[in-house]
Order: C-alpha cells, then sequence, then structure tokens
C-alpha cells in the first residue's frame, strides 16, 4: 500500500490510513517511503510530518490454535 499509494496520501494531505489484515494491531510511526536515511547502511525511512500514520486491525495469531510442537 505504501509503495503504490503514499504520494497519493501525501500529496492530498491524508492523516490515517486504516487497512485490515491478520494482525491485532500495528501502527507505524510518520515516515515516508519516499526519502530514506542511507548512510547508516540500513537505508531506514527517514520520519515525515507530511507522511499519513498506517494503523493495520485485525486478529492475530494461528486460527487453527496453537502449535503444539
Amino acid at each position: 500500500m505504501r509503495v503504490q499509494f503514499e504520494s497519493w496520501f501525501v500529496e492530498y494531505k491524508v492523516d490515517l490510513v486504516l487497512s485490515g489484515h491478520v494482525h491485532a494491531y500495528e501502527r507505524s510511526e510518520r515516515v515516508s517511503n519516499i526519502a530514506y536515511n542511507i548512510t547508516n547502511n540500513d537505508a531506514t525511512p527517514i520520519p515525515d510530518p507530511s507522511a499519513p500514520v498506517y494503523i493495520t486491525i485485525g486478529d492475530g495469531g494461528n486460527i487453527e490454535g496453537l502449535a503444539t510442537k
């Protein structure tokens, strides 16, 4: 989603992106996939106050139950 739509989200000043997936809850910092810090050899995203916050909501874990082995 970030790769495909983030430039639009930033252009149209979207503050929050809600999406569903199989996780209890995840939230990102305001980071942009457009700018990266490459001086640390990790290519980590640079915090960007104009970027949206991404929240993923859903159900975490294995729907078949816990592994016994």
